[in-house]
């Protein structure tokens, strides 16, 4: 007989006493000065077990499905266990009925196209630590069961407790021993989410993360001594004070490209991602992996996101290259890109796409019929030595080009 979907709940318990103990969101921590204070008192947190959702959750969320449709079944045929994690996962639900990020990820196997092909064990583990959000939690995952059944080699989680304490205890201590993993890493605030932990699931082969930082409250409050310890734990180090010399959006760029380098000690590629609501800025997600098939995936991702509701999306990763997306992308930028880094220079069609994919925020698609096809044809580039036959507008392994000056 076949095994069956399993679902693990576990009990809620204190925290082992050799357990992390970072502050949680809302608790108080030490101030530079000794007094207790509430770090993040300033930020818009939800009282009811479920409440309204928002445009930029809703962004995020059309973003996490997207990456999740290209990962799991390159993965799930490569390997023979995968786990995906929601390191605060909520209730499930949102006061409207809309699904929860925990659901999403459940739907992304459950409804995806080559789910039949996906034989890996997908293991999902969602933390929540508010008891209330942690039992409606476990009710939406059954209604979800109730409707669409488990295949036998998905199994579900759920686990009562904080995300800083629950997931150094996840992780075997054994890398070898460790599945490719996903997390997700959305807080309310920042003080759940030190760099040493971020650090833990980053330097790891085949672990990736997307973790949301909020980078306008941040850049708010980054003057008030209260928050220093935190933001010393986020970033893993002090870096983040360069931005009290700051202000406005340069104060924003300086905390975010700081978090972009405390990441990329951990880690081999970073991007960050700015969501855009209403066409206000400061909402950014970080992908870290380390892996460039994974680094490819997500900005397959980001690029296949339809901005609805006004909703926009840019990569920031580079402030000098900041990028829209959307349906009709601006290919002059891209030819731009390539021109200033392969000026004067022959180059093969090979290292074009590993500058597409690592340096730029464009996906490797945007390269050869959209971008290096209209430029050969209007005289802007030409093939050095083609092959015999070669066609003009075509790119096969080995072409060799250059840019006309």
């Amino acid at each position: 007989m076949g095994r069956t979907a399993m679902t693990r709940e576990y009990p809620k318990k204190p925290m082992p006493t050799d357990a992390m103990t970072q502050p949680s969101q809302g608790d108080s921590v030490v101030g530079a000065k000794g007094h207790r204070v509430d770090v993040e008192a300033h930020l818009p947190k939800p009282k009811d077990t479920c409440w309204r959702i928002d445009s930029h959750t809703l962004a995020k969320h059309r973003i996490l499905r997207g990456y999740l449709q290209a990962w799991l079944p390159i993965v799930g045929t490569s390997f023979p266990r995968i786990r995906l994690i929601d390191g605060f996962a909520g209730p499930g639900r949102y006061a409207g009925g809309e699904p929860g990020s925990p659901i999403i990820m459940l739907r992304a196997i459950l409804e995806h196209a080559a789910r039949a092909t996906i034989s890996a064990e997908i293991t999902f583990v969602f933390i929540e630590e508010r008891e209330d959000r942690f039992e409606e939690l476990q009710r939406s995952i059954n209604a979800l069961r109730a409707v669409t059944p488990f295949p036998a080699n998905v199994v579900v989680g759920t686990r009562h407790g904080r995300f800083d304490q629950l997931m150094p205890l996840i992780a075997p201590a054994d890398e070898t021993q460790r599945p490719p993993t996903f997390a997700f890493i959305d807080p309310f605030g920042w003080t759940d989410v030190p760099m040493k932990l971020n650090s833990s699931i980053l330097g790891i082969d085949h672990y990736e993360a997307l973790i949301y930082v909020p980078l306008p409250f941040i850049a708010r409050f980054v003057d008030d001594p209260a928050v220093e310890d935190s933001l010393t734990l986020l970033y893993g180090d002090e870096t983040w004070r360069t931005a009290r010399a700051l202000s406005g959006e340069a104060r924003i760029e300086a905390l975010r490209s700081g978090f972009e380098t405390a990441m990329l000690k951990h880690t081999d590629y970073v991007r960050a991602f700015d969501i855009r609501p209403d066409g206000n800025r400061g909402y950014t997600l970080f992908f870290g992996t380390r892996s460039l098939r994974g680094l490819e995936k997500m900005k397959d991702a980001m690029w296949s996101v339809d901005p609805a509701g006004g909703c926009l999306y840019s990569d920031t990763t580079d402030p000098n290259q900041e990028v829209l997306f959307r349906p009709e992308p601006d290919f002059s930028q891209l030819e731009l890109m390539l021109r200033q880094r392969f000026a004067g220079e022959v180059f093969s069609i090979e290292a074009a796409e590993l500058f597409v994919l690592e340096g730029t925020p464009f996906a490797k698609s945007h390269l050869k019929r959209r971008t290096l096809k209209p430029a050969e044809a209007a005289g802007r580039l030409s093939a050095v030595d083609p092959a015999p036959g070669r066609q003009r507008g075509t790119y096969p392994s080995g072409t060799r080009l250059r840019f006309q000056t």
